[in-house]
């Protein structure tokens, strides 16, 4: 373990910097992230009440190169660690692979699907995601084992992507068939106003005792406004699933962010109404001290649980 450890304080250590393996056009490079805070939260009486420490860190691996026919490939590997995990061993491994080319980009791995890759998700905060669990934009993401197969073409600032991630279980056992998703999404500019849109469907089917017998399906429309120090964000989204956590609800959510030199502040709000009826409300705040560094913090509340819930927290987020 220690072995392991060291070896990773070694890569951490070089974070930004390319090396080549031998092979001209295929560099690899590292980079890193970290986080060290507190968090808090209260949810009547549970047992995960009151002040946790917060000390995470992240390693990003990149290797990447250029075929003869000018087709670029490559691979991305990211390791993840917090302090909840801390002397189990369950780091958090994702990876994909890619090729890309003019006839677009082919990924595949722990990606996002292809509702995710086009929705404009609403902006969040905070070191343990005390503004942003209640977040929802990726669909049917991760239902069945995560792996997911993604085909983008890109022109004129739109972009067409379709995914699917494979079913999981036996047969009338934890069946969860292919999820499969479509979008569309649009970034761009006019004059000093930038735009962006997105609309995606997704869908499976699933004999489950966790997730019901029947059918599950996301369709949203998302959007963002930014007028030079101000971004607005919203999505509408109909959920329609057998599963209690989503079951039939139409999902409003939002964001205004302002950010002046160093300083980004911002508030979101999400509500679900329908068979399930919640809603959370948050506040965040980032200062930029320079060179990778910044102070940040969020507060929010939510009886996404059932029970209210508040959560706060603040400390430093670090870049390498």
């Amino acid at each position: 373990m220690k072995n392991v450890l060291f070896a990773t304080t070694a890569l951490v250590a070089f974070g930004g910097a390319a090396f080549a393996d031998g092979h001209e056009g295929a560099p690899v490079s590292f980079s890193g992230s970290a986080e060290l805070g507190i968090t808090y939260t209260d949810l009547d009486g549970a047992a995960n009440d009151g002040i946790d420490f917060v000390g995470d860190y992240g390693l990003d691996i990149t290797l990447s190169g250029t075929s003869d026919a000018g087709i670029s490939f490559g691979a991305n590997v990211e390791i993840e660690h917090s302090a909840a995990n801390a002397g189990t061993g369950e780091d958090i491994d994702d990876f994909n692979v890619f090729v890309e080319g003019a006839f677009g980009t082919l990924t595949l791995g722990d990606v996002d699907s292809a509702y995710d890759k086009v929705s404009v998700g609403i902006d969040t905060g905070g070191l343990a995601d005390e503004a942003d669990y209640y977040a929802f934009d990726s669909g049917l993401d991760g239902l069945s084992d995560g792996i997911i197969l993604r085909y983008d073409y890109t022109v004129s600032g739109f972009t067409g992507s379709v995914s699917v991630e494979q079913g999981s279980g036996i047969a009338g056992v934890d069946e969860i068939d292919d999820i499969l998703a479509v979008g569309v999404g649009y970034s761009g500019s006019f004059g000093s106003v930038d735009v962006g849109f997105g609309l995606g469907y997704t869908e499976t089917e699933t004999d489950s005792v966790d997730l019901g017998t029947g059918d599950h399906s996301v369709i949203g429309v998302s959007g963002s406004l930014g007028f030079g120090s101000i971004t607005g964000k919203a999505s509408y989204q109909i959920v329609d699933s057998v599963a209690a956590a989503f079951g039939d609800s139409d999902v409003i959510q939002g964001s205004l962010a302002y950010s002046a030199g160093a300083i980004t502040v911002g508030a979101n709000v999400a509500v679900w109404t329908g068979d399930v009826d919640n809603e959370s409300y948050g506040v965040f705040g980032e200062y930029d001290l320079g060179g990778g560094l910044a102070l940040v913090g969020a507060v929010s509340t939510s009886n996404i649980s059932g029970d209210d819930e508040l959560r706060a927290g603040m400390g430093f987020s670090m870049s390498f």
